[in-house]
């Protein structure tokens, strides 16, 4: 939700909350898939920043943008989510940005970042 009007706590229930839940529902109905809208800026903008992050890059943005706090708890949550779910993918790096991991039992996730 970004919604200017709604306070930091209505954000954090919708977007935290709600991520949560909605991850419980994929586990408990084997949903087959998820697709999750991140952006860039959960990496933060700093100076000392090579020209392109890598995915392991560390999620930087909540210390200057608080904002942007609630979009890098979704992002980490799905992170952990795919991590206590291996699959077929790549089991050394975390599905973010594109990254896809297919399993015939468990959901996919996919992170896209706009």
């Amino acid at each position: 939700m970004h919604d200017p009007r709604a306070s930091a706590a209505d954000h954090h229930t919708w977007n935290v909350a709600g991520f949560q839940r909605l991850l419980e529902y994929v586990a408990q109905y084997d949903v087959p898939k998820l697709v999750v809208l991140s952006s860039a800026n959960v990496y933060g903008p700093r100076p000392e920043n090579p020209q392109f992050l890598t995915e392991d890059a560390p999620l930087l943005g909540g210390a200057s943008f608080s904002e942007i706090r609630d979009l890098i708890e979704v992002d980490m949550l799905a992170q952990s989510f795919f991590w206590k779910r291996p699959g077929d993918g790549d089991d050394h790096h975390p599905p973010r940005a594109h990254r896809r991991r297919a399993s015939a039992t468990r959901p996919r996730i996919t992170f896209v970042c706009r």
